[in-house]
């Protein structure tokens, strides 16, 4: 069975992004549930994505933060957020509990950065929406310790 910091190695950084993270939604109790090494997203910033996608016009006014640093928001809708900076460029996508999150160097291209990202968040997605008997977390967010995908 995989856990989810192996579908992070193997879906995000397996398709050419350099670093990701699988980051838990719930506001009362935020959660990073896999990263890649040094990959941050701090509590404001989670905040402002998860504001982003509920009013994607805030996404262009705030940018996409992670690692400290924010990218210039180039595309926002209530599935997806695309930010730039430099080269560089960073996708997050929405998934039932979930915000799947890939940032991406110029050695690949944005459309299969956001692929990967939105594949993946489609698996989240879709383990969020079955019943699990004995999930770990019991706030109901659809996020267990280790995935059934």
């Amino acid at each position: 069975m995989d856990t989810w910091q192996s579908y992070v190695d193997r879906d995000l950084l397996g398709a050419g992004l350099t670093q990701g993270a699988i980051l838990g939604t719930d506001r009362a109790a935020w959660s990073i549930r896999a990263a890649t090494p040094g990959f941050t997203v701090s509590d404001a910033e989670r905040e402002t994505m998860l504001n982003g996608f509920e009013d994607p016009a805030s996404a262009f006014a705030s940018g996409i933060g992670v690692n400290g640093g924010t990218h210039l928001t180039i595309k926002a809708d209530a599935r997806s957020l695309h930010g730039r900076k430099g080269p560089d460029g960073v996708v997050a996508a929405r998934a039932g509990g979930a915000i799947v999150v890939g940032v991406y160097t110029n050695t690949i291209t944005p459309g299969a950065a956001t692929s990967a990202v939105e594949r993946l968040a489609g698996q989240v997605g879709e383990h969020h929406d079955r019943p699990h008997p004995g999930d770990e977390d019991p706030r109901g967010n659809g996020m267990p310790g280790t995935p059934d995908l």
